[in-house]
């Protein structure tokens, strides 16, 4: 994968919550891999915010970036699985990615999605965010 194409599916693999105050963002590259680390702010408590955050069947209304999101039949072990398509531009090239993860959670606290890649447009894939509440609202 050239490194204009790894970096556009990391853009478009950085699910980003329209509306949150995005305080730190670094990127890093080992390989042909490269890991996104960020603190956010939402201005709501902790609760709602990770409700919307494992809710896929309306997950596309967090991001202009996601275009399609849906909760699909459980993994075999009973682990939900989630579809989603993302599509975003850098300069004049644009890309979608279709990913399908298992979504495993702690309520309220921890979400992380692993990609299955034999399912998905991508090799490797995991998303884990990690939720605290922070005065009235939630650090993520």
């Amino acid at each position: 994968m050239s490194a204009k194409l790894s970096l556009l599916s990391l853009v478009l693999l950085a699910t980003t919550v329209d509306g949150a105050e995005i305080r730190t963002l670094t990127v890093d590259k080992n390989g042909p891999r490269y890991t996104f680390t960020s603190i956010s702010f939402v201005d709501a408590p902790v609760e709602p915010v990770y409700e919307l955050l494992v809710d896929y069947d309306r997950f596309d209304r967090l991001s202009s970036v996601i275009k399609e999101s849906r909760f699909l039949n459980p993994d075999t072990d009973g682990t939900p699985l989630v579809f989603t398509r993302t599509k975003g531009c850098l300069l004049f090239y644009c890309k979608t990615l279709d990913r399908v993860e298992r979504l495993v959670s702690v309520p309220y606290s921890e979400i992380v999605a692993t990609v299955l890649p034999e399912q998905s447009d991508v090799k490797y894939g995991r998303a884990r965010w990690l939720l605290a509440s922070e005065g009235d609202g939630t650090r993520i």
